[in-house]
């Protein structure tokens, strides 16, 4: 099976998608339900990545929610040059 090169680069270097760039703008609209479908899609890897850090659950969850507060703050400076998922 052939592979795209675009397939081929790291998620880092991946420029986001046209969804991504909708739901970005929507962000920055201040859709709740945008962001209540980002929190549904990402908060449970977020905190599996927090608990590779910290032990306590609890303290995983406060490092979610301020990850959570600083998307809410950055969507601004967002540039799209790399995955939102990143």
């Amino acid at each position: 099976m052939a592979t795209r090169e675009s397939d081929a680069e790291p998620l880092s270097e991946r420029p986001a998608s046209d969804e991504e760039l909708a739901l970005i703008i929507a962000l920055r609209a201040g859709d709740e339900a945008s962001f209540t479908a980002v929190v549904e899609q990402y908060h449970a890897r977020l905190i599996r990545l927090a608990l590779m850090f910290v032990t306590d659950r609890a303290v995983a969850e406060e490092v979610v929610q301020e990850a959570w507060i600083g998307v809410l703050q950055g969507i601004d400076r967002f540039e799209g040059r790399s995955s939102f998922r990143t």
